[in-house]
């Protein structure tokens, strides 16, 4: 390998890199068309870091200290929180740089790894969630994170490497990016754990092993000093409770529907036709790795919301780079390997192509969107460079049950759905909303502001995700969780109840209202209206 390999591949990664960030600063602002609510949970969960609360001891969350630590830094620095939300983009696509220089100097051929280089650094800085729903958005960040690492991980183990003395390399790269994920959210390093320790063990990469193990120790070590050992604990404790939640069960298809359905079939396929064509092709090492990492990426598309296929982008470079490597004779049940490999890889490639097409051009259709047709809701100095859509922002719809089942359904959201809820005397009719968040939100700030002795600091929103703070000049209510999955954080700072007359959890205002009712407290109305009814809580 020429000397020159190493320095080309940092300038080009660099130069990407640089080409991202410049796409996505250059407007000066970030332009939200979709998806508002969990872009409010991300900015919720990094100002609560940012005023010093730490996840899982302060507040609780299933997500790690990395998803909402990194925007709280861009926050500490004084940037607004849209610049904050992009600048967390590019922290998490800078921290792929070595390791997309390693794969190339390693393992990849030129193209694929300039191919590679561009999916990674545009999934980790993209502006659209797992998709091919055409909009702008930071929600659900943190898989774009994930599948970013994931990939460069997973390409590590199944491309073999093209170079000796890789050892200390290898176990760099895994040990600090396994610590990322298990730091950002639990699902991807337990896809990932399991493959890389029988990756290292069956290959005897002892020292890649050892560095692997010192890394991710010192990782812990760092954390445990700033946090103290009780995070760990704690994160165990919110994954649990997570895990345990009836409101969130899966956030979409089943795993039979996503193995088998018509919309994943074409995947399957590809991933068992690939193991078996690896290990025909006496490529036996990456075929059994390829096998290995089947159930944690399965799992992983399981469990983020849409069900993104996007470890189909690393099937795809596996077995084109495999398809690189075997000679032109070589045969896999009488058909060419070549061939058959590249065949494979196309599937892969189609099945996963509208997804992928849909996140490399997000940035683009981001920087071509037109400010005016955005909104600041946020009565707050200095945060109007995160503007939402004023079409989204200027109505909102909901769903209502219009003829109800002799038998309520067995499946608690189901019944929340369709069923009233009481509460301190007052019945509220069964109503979901279905779009328009930063619409209600507004209109239940207004209602807060009816209330001239009301803190905004101090209300608990009976919804899904607690940031009627945000449109009416406040801040999180403290222990509360961003997300509610259950239980009771961030009852006793509430001073305020808001419960919605249309939220967007149902079953999320049923159960708050159930745990409200339960502590015993004495509440009085001071506000009801078309979005709902205030309740202040008698001390």
């Amino acid at each position: 390998m020429s000397v020159f390999r190493p320095l080309l591949l940092v300038a080009q990664v660099t130069i990407l890199w640089a080409m991202l960030a410049a796409i996505l600063l250059l407007p000066g602002r970030l332009m939200i068309s979709g998806i508002e609510a969990d872009v409010l949970h991300a900015l919720d969960g990094a100002l609560r870091v940012q005023a010093g609360a730490l996840p899982h001891l302060d507040f609780p969350t299933p997500l790690g200290l990395i998803a909402f630590g990194l925007p709280a830094l861009g926050l500490a620095q004084g940037l607004g929180p849209g610049m904050a939300l992009i600048a967390a983009n590019l922290a998490v696509a800078a921290f792929l740089l070595p390791m997309l220089v390693w794969l190339g100097v390693t393992r990849l051929s030129p193209w694929t790894a300039l191919v590679v280089s561009v999916w990674a650094l545009v999934e980790a800085g993209g502006l659209v969630h797992d998709s091919t729903v055409a909009t702008t958005t930071f929600a659900l960040f943190y898989n774009r994170w994930g599948w970013a690492v994931f990939t460069c991980l997973a390409l590590l183990m199944l491309v073999p490497a093209r170079t000796a003395r890789t050892a200390s390399g290898d176990g760099l790269m895994l040990g600090a990016g396994l610590a990322f994920l298990a730091l950002l959210k639990m699902t991807y390093f337990l896809a990932l754990a399991l493959p890389v320790l029988v990756w290292l063990v069956a290959g005897r990469r002892w020292h890649a092993l050892a560095v692997a193990t010192l890394t991710g120790l010192a990782v812990m070590a760092a954390v445990t000093v700033r946090a103290g050992p009780g995070i760990w604990p704690a994160y165990l404790g919110d994954l649990i409770m997570v895990a345990n939640s009836d409101i969130r069960p899966r956030p979409g298809l089943s795993l039979a529907e996503i193995v088998a359905s018509p919309a994943f079939v074409l995947g399957s396929f590809a991933l068992l036709g690939g193991i078996i064509a690896l290990r025909l092709a006496g490529l036996r090492g990456p075929g059994l790795q390829l096998l290995m990492l089947l159930p944690g990426a399965i799992y992983v598309t399981y469990q983020n919301w849409a069900n993104a296929p996007v470890w189909l982008v690393t099937l795809a470079v596996a077995l084109h780079e495999a398809r690189g490597r075997m000679d032109s004779g070589a045969r896999i049940l009488a058909l060419p390997a070549r061939g058959v490999l590249g065949g494979l890889a196309l599937v892969a490639l189609t099945q996963v192509g509208p997804h992928a097409i849909n996140m490399l051009a997000s940035p683009l259709r981001h920087l071509g969107a037109d400010p005016a047709d955005y909104l600041d809701p946020f009565d707050r100095p200095g945060w109007d460079d995160l503007m939402f859509l004023k079409e989204r922002a200027a109505m909102a719809m909901a769903q209502v049950p219009v003829i109800l089942p002799e038998e309520p359904p067995s499946d608690p959201r189901s019944a929340a759905e369709i069923l009233p809820v009481t509460f301190m005397g007052r019945s509220f009719p069964a109503c979901t909303s279905t779009s328009g968040l930063i619409a209600q939100y507004r209109e239940r700030a207004r209602a807060l502001a009816a209330l001239p002795d009301l803190d905004p600091d101090r209300v608990l929103t009976a919804d899904l995700v607690n940031a009627t703070w945000a449109m009416a000049g406040g801040n999180p209510l403290p222990g509360a969780s961003p997300w509610y999955y259950g239980g009771r954080a961030g009852f006793d700072a509430a001073d305020w109840i808001l419960v919605p007359a249309c939220p967007f959890g149902a079953q999320a205002r049923q159960l708050i209202l159930s745990e409200l009712a339960a502590t015993g407290w004495a509440f009085r109305e001071r506000w009801s209206g078309e979005v709902g009814t205030i309740y202040e809580r008698i001390r």
